[in-house]
Parts: structure tokens; C-alpha cells; sequence
């Protein structure tokens, strides 16, 4: 890692170069000193960031003229904030997902995984249950930040943003036009130097019409699975990603709704008394998704007084938000997709597999809707039930209300 001066430490500088009758550039200046004690020819870049604190420099150099300077680098240097979490959600109230952080606890602890993939719909929790696990496990990483990325993004920019957090090098603006290659073998050194926990947010956008970023990306991660490293990559996702599931090396956890338990308990500290049946009648209805069970709990608060019962007698309000997040999916989806969605909203009750086909044999191909139903799977937009020893398909109430309205038709 790269060192670069406190504020006192700049003027512990000052007052050394000002002792020691040093000058800041010309025949004096410290880096002839640097040159003839060290054989080191240090650029004058180099010195004005060391003397200013405009950025890292490597710590050799800056243990080389702290020396000169007669200064204990110790003294000097700024400590690194080795945890950031600039790009984590606000903190709120932890309702359920107690397993579900036990288990990617597990994965970092015991299995010392070097990617997890976190899945599921906008406002199910993803972002804010990986910040709630770097609080539970950065202890036992040198570093963990967490970074916004976009597919829109070129994999190059996403890789350059990472190595200006972990390599001093990079940061300080040294070989900033390496090959990717280099740039992804650089990332992962600095992986294997030091353990650091990265979470990677996935911000949406239209990545089924950015499938050679998609492609890339997915390349790059398998690469970081299977590379030798002590680190681990924590990404959130929309959509399952094609990734193999390799034990004790990469894991995927897909959120689903808050249970019952939770969802009272969400309630009650809003002031709204609620049983477990009405907690999960709620929970049907909004697929116990947390920001949209927040938005409901305003309304039941505003225009019910409170009344769960009542707001559950009414029909199904659908937020705003909730239906934008529905219709950002739909916007990308194929006639396939959105036949099977269709058929499924069409019918009340869940259909088993043998009679969707039935029902959509005379507009799609069968090989077409076996795929549909993998991909819709993997974008938590359809919702699978066990009868018996068979599978059947089902859409989420909000879903299902969307599609019969023609709201997103």
C-alpha cells in the first residue's frame, strides 16, 4: 500500500527541511540525497506528494526520505481508513435474515469464499444485508469497501475503480495505461497481498441489450473465483447471474420475502398491531419485498389509521416505485417472457409445468418455455410451489394485478 503524510506529519515535514537547510527543489533538494544514499532517482512528482500529502507514494520511496529527513515514517505517515463503506445504504432496524447472514457468515468464515453473489428484486434487502455483513466480518479482513458499478460501465473502468482502492501504485497515477490483462493480474495480486472484502452493488441498467459487458463481467468474476487469493468479492445483483457453484469458492444466495415473524415485528415498531395472518397475508401480497412493505406500512399509517385489517380488505395498492421496478424488467423481456406471464396472470391458481405448455403450445415452441421459465426464474419474477412431488409456477399478487390492468402491457 501506498503512504502519504498526515496533516501533523506535513508539518513535522516542513519544519525537518527548514532544520536541515534543505531546499524544495535544485542542488539541495532531498531527492539527490535519495539518489546517493539509495540509488533510488525519485521524480519531483514524487516529492511535492510527499510534502504536500497529495496522494500515496510507494512506501519505500516514502520510508527513503523520511530517512533523509531524519522523520520515523510511523510518525508521519496518515493511517489508512482500512473499512469504508461509501457507497452502503443508511442503516435502519434488522428484521429477519438472521439465516441468511449465518450463512454468508459461514461462507466467509469457515469457507473463506472468494465470491458470493447476493440475488434479487430491487428493495428486497440485497445492498443493505451485504453492508450488514462487512459489519459482522471486516475484522477479519485488511480492507473492505464496498463500490457501485454499472454494465454500462466498460470492465476496464470497473477494475481501474477497484485497483485505485487497493494498489498505491494505481491511485498515485503510475501505469495508468496497462493492457486489461495486466490490470485484472494487478487486481489480482493485490488480492493475494492483502485480504479484502469487496462488495460490488449492481446499479440497473439495460444489460440485456449490454450482453458483451454482461459477458465480460462474467468472465472477470469467474477468473476471481478461480484464482488462488485470500480476499472475497461480494456482489449484489438483479438477476442470477451464470455462474458455476463451486464449494467453498463461489456461493449465490437468492433473497426471498420477509417471513411472518419479521414482517409483525417491521409493523409493531411502527406502532401497528398485527397477527401472524395478517403479517402473512401482507407478506403474499407485497412478496414480502421490505421497501415495499415499508411504503404499505405509510399508507395502512396516512389513510387507515393504523387499520391492517382494513388496508387488506381494500384492493391491492401497488407504490409507485414497486411498479417501476416491474416495469424496468418488463421493458426487457422477450415475447416469450412475457406469453408465459401472461397465461400465469391469467389463471388463479399456480399451473403446473405440463399445463403451461399445454396452454402456450400454439404461439411458443416447448424448448422456448423451458428456457423462459429458467430466466424468469433467475429474475425472481416468477414463483415456484411444490405440489406434492411436482413443480408449479406462480406470479407475486403485485405482479399478477400489474398484468391484468395492462399496466405494463
Amino acid at each position: 500500500m501506498g503512504l502519504k503524510a498526515s496533516t501533523q506529519g506535513k508539518e513535522a515535514i516542513a519544519k525537518a527541511i527548514k532544520a536541515q537547510e534543505f531546499r524544495l527543489n535544485g542542488k539541495n533538494c532531498p531527492l539527490q540525497a535519495v539518489k546517493e544514499s539509495f540509488g533510488e532517482e525519485l521524480s519531483e512528482t514524487t516529492w511535492e506528494r510527499f510534502i504536500y500529502a497529495k496522494a500515496p507514494i510507494r512506501e519505500k520511496n516514502f520510508n527513503a526520505l523520511c530517512k533523509i529527513l531524519q522523520l520515523d515514517p510511523k510518525n508521519i505517515a496518515m493511517r489508512p481508513e482500512a473499512h469504508c463503506f461509501d457507497s452502503a445504504p443508511m442503516q435502519f432496524r434488522f428484521y429477519g435474515r438472521e439465516p441468511e447472514l449465518q450463512a454468508l457468515e459461514h461462507w466467509i468464515k469457515r469457507d473463506r469464499c472468494r465470491l458470493i453473489l447476493i440475488c434479487g428484486l430491487d428493495g428486497i434487502g440485497k445492498t443493505w444485508l451485504a453492508a450488514k455483513l462487512t459489519d459482522k466480518v471486516h475484522d477479519r479482513f485488511d480492507r473492505s469497501f464496498s463500490q457501485d458499478f454499472s454494465y454500462a460501465q466498460p470492465i476496464r473502468e470497473i477494475i481501474a475503480n477497484l485497483l485505485r482502492r487497493v494498489d498505491s501504485d494505481f491511485a498515485s497515477g503510475i501505469d495508468l495505461h496497462e493492457s486489461l490483462l495486466n490490470l485484472r493480474m494487478r487486481l489480482i495480486k493485490a488480492l493475494t497481498d492483502q485480504r479484502i472484502l469487496i462488495t460490488l452493488n449492481e446499479s440497473w441498467d439495460d444489460r440485456d441489450r449490454l450482453q458483451d459487458s454482461y459477458h465480460q463481467m462474467q468472465g472477470w468474476l469467474l477468473e476471481l473465483s478461480e484464482k488462488a487469493h485470500q480476499s472475497c468479492v461480494v456482489m449484489t445483483t438483479r438477476i442470477e447471474l451464470d455462474m458455476p457453484i463451486i464449494e467453498k469458492k463461489v456461493q449465490s444466495l437468492k433473497l426471498g420475502g420477509l417471513c411472518e415473524s419479521a414482517i409483525v415485528q417491521l409493523l409493531n415498531d411502527k406502532g401497528i398491531t398485527c397477527n401472524l395472518d395478517s403479517a402473512r397475508r401482507l407478506g403474499e401480497r407485497y412478496g414480502g419485498n421490505p421497501s415495499a412493505l415499508n411504503l404499505a406500512v405509510s399508507l395502512i399509517i396516512k389513510h387507515y389509521g393504523g387499520d391492517c385489517e382494513g388496508f387488506l380488505s381494500r384492493t391491492i395498492m401497488i407504490p409507485p416505485s414497486l411498479e417501476e421496478i416491474y416495469r424496468q424488467h418488463w421493458d426487457h423481456l422477450s415475447e416469450t417472457h412475457k406469453a408465459l406471464l401472461k397465461q400465469l396472470a391469467a389463471c388463479q391458481e399456480a399451473l403446473l409445468k405440463e399445463e403451461l405448455d399445454v396452454k402456450l403450445s400454439a404461439e411458443v415452441p416447448a424448448s422456448e418455455i423451458d428456457l423462459a421459465v429458467f430466466d424468469l426464474e433467475r429474475r425472481s419474477l416468477l414463483e415456484l410451489v411444490q405440489e406434492g412431488s411436482r413443480s408449479a409456477y406462480t406470479l407475486q399478487p403485485v405482479l399478477q394485478r400489474l398484468i391484468q390492468r395492462k399496466k405494463l402491457v
